[in-house]
């Protein structure tokens, strides 16, 4: 299992290398008035590329970084386009932290279920590739009982991702957007949940109910792991009848519950790439 590097998601206490880029292209072009030399000008734009992937520019040949997050993201006061979800009545609660050395957004398992996602379009095929680190903290193994005997699996961490058809239901789509919550969920016509399980027993999910089992139990808990998926596969494996060539990704989530037994993880650097 590959190990997150420290150097993706340190909290930022000097200035990054994309604004040392950005101010030695500025400087450069100022000296002397003199005109930038091409050397000059692909720093310049190789610069603001970067700068656009690291504030998540949806861009058809670079990355998007979903979540970083940033040590100053604050989920109690979030963005314009991103919002929460539960399955209970308890208010789900998310924190920006540090986890050995990696900053990331906390989360707490319980028995409400709860997510917290971004909200975008851009079509599935452009950006078909997911990747991100999960830490989990040690957490007692799962012994279900009775009652919960055909239940819904305990899930200790989530990561879900929105999909719609745009040449469906357009006007109800409109309809939604001109409602002016930009902290609304938004309408999906299906989605995929890619999960840490409680159980190490969990049988191998598949994509065709729209749950995959990338992990189950504990084993690896106590370090970063990175995952990575090619989404459009699993588009075509849970959906076949559909065109994941029309699909767009309307949001990205991740989110935790609802498990039997309290445990914290931590997810970092989720990025969509072509």
């Amino acid at each position: 299992m590959t190990q997150l590097p420290d150097r993706i998601a340190r909290p930022n206490r000097r200035m990054g290398p994309v604004s040392l880029l950005i101010g030695m292209a500025a400087a450069l072009t100022a000296c002397a008035g003199t005109r930038p030399t091409e050397a000059e000008r692909a720093a310049a734009a190789e610069a603001k590329v970067q700068a656009q992937a690291r504030a998540g520019v949806v861009d058809p040949y670079r990355q998007i970084l979903v979540l970083g997050p940033s040590p100053q993201f604050n989920p109690a006061n979030l963005p314009g386009n991103w919002y929460v979800a539960s399955r209970g009545n308890n208010t789900p609660h998310f924190q920006a932290t540090e986890k050995d050395g990696v900053v990331a957004l906390r989360l707490d398992a319980g028995a409400d279920g709860s997510i917290l996602g971004r909200k975008f379009r851009v079509p599935l095929l452009n950006m078909p590739y997911l990747r991100w680190g999960w830490y989990l903290d040690s957490a007692p193994a799962a012994r279900p009982t009775k009652a919960e005997a055909g239940a819904e699996s305990s899930v200790f961490i989530r990561v879900v991702v929105g999909f719609r058809d745009p040449s469906k239901d357009e006007a109800a789509e409109t309809e939604a957007e001109e409602t002016g919550d930009s902290h609304a969920p938004p309408k999906i016509d299906r989605a995929l949940s890619l999960e840490w399980r409680a159980a190490q027993s969990a049988p191998p999910a598949t994509a065709s109910d729209g749950s995959v089992v990338m992990r189950a139990g504990s084993s690896d808990a106590g370090k970063w792991i990175i995952e990575s998926v090619d989404l459009s596969r699993l588009y075509a494996s849970a959906w076949p009848q559909e065109t994941s060539g029309k699909a767009e990704i309307v949001f990205v989530a991740v989110g935790t519950g609802p498990a039997s037994i309290p445990v914290t993880g931590y997810v970092a650097e989720v990025v969509l790439s072509p």
